[in-house]
């Protein structure tokens, strides 16, 4: 078997980080749920690197994940962030010859559908600019279809995040992040598939995105 790339894995990190955020936030704010509440469209990249052999060799590069977010300000320090957002590729499928893969002809598709629960801890609270680092849990639909058949995946993940919020204007908020998410389980199944080639489980990657938020309140 052909020696594959590795990549950090945090692994249970991301819960830690979470436990840490509500353990430090402070006090909770009780201004009303509206008022301490923010909603927003989200855009980025997403790079599935924790399976970046078998990826490439089906998919290539990259794409574009767009999606929606809601903020909930639960104390000064943390905010409490769910987040749907969808991401979809397209490939050729692959047949091994010799220590290469080669495209077959037929076209593969690859779609996430994603729901994310993260607590993100704010420093720097009382300037405009508010760096975050944060952590969370998420589910994932995932589905990989072709005119030969696929196959579809539910299964839960957990990510770390850092980044940083600004202030653009009284209601706007503005947020650019990196995340790094694990979603174990989900490759190599299939003795004869390129994952189980370079011994791929893991579906989770790497995103840069940037987000726009609307606070309902001050």
């Amino acid at each position: 078997m052909k020696t594959k790339r590795t990549w950090i894995k945090p692994g249970p990190a991301a819960v830690a980080v979470l436990l840490l955020c509500l353990a430090t936030a402070g006090p909770v704010k009780a201004d009303g749920f509206l008022d301490d509440s923010a909603v927003g469209l989200r855009l980025g990249y997403f790079e599935p690197i924790n399976a970046s052999d078998s990826y490439d060799a089906v998919y290539g590069s990259g794409d574009l994940l767009y999606g929606l977010l809601w903020d909930y300000q639960l104390t000064d320090a943390l905010v409490i962030e769910g987040e749907y957002h969808h991401f979809a590729k397209s490939g050729e499928r692959v047949n091994l010859a010799g220590d290469t893969w080669v495209g077959n002809g037929i076209d593969e598709d690859l779609t996430y559908d994603s729901f994310l629960a993260t607590a993100k801890y704010h420093f720097r609270r009382d300037s405009g600019l508010r760096p975050f680092v944060g952590g969370g849990l998420g589910f994932y639909l995932i589905d990989v279809s072709s005119a030969v058949g696929g196959d579809s995946f539910n299964k839960p993940g957990y990510h770390v995040t850092a980044g940083a919020l600004f202030r653009a204007e009284a209601k706007f908020r503005v947020t650019a992040e990196v995340r790094y998410s694990l979603i174990p389980g989900v490759l190599g199944d299939n003795p004869n598939s390129v994952s189980a080639y370079y011994g791929d489980s893991d579906a989770g990657g790497l995103a840069l995105a940037v987000g726009l938020l609307y606070s309902f309140g001050h």
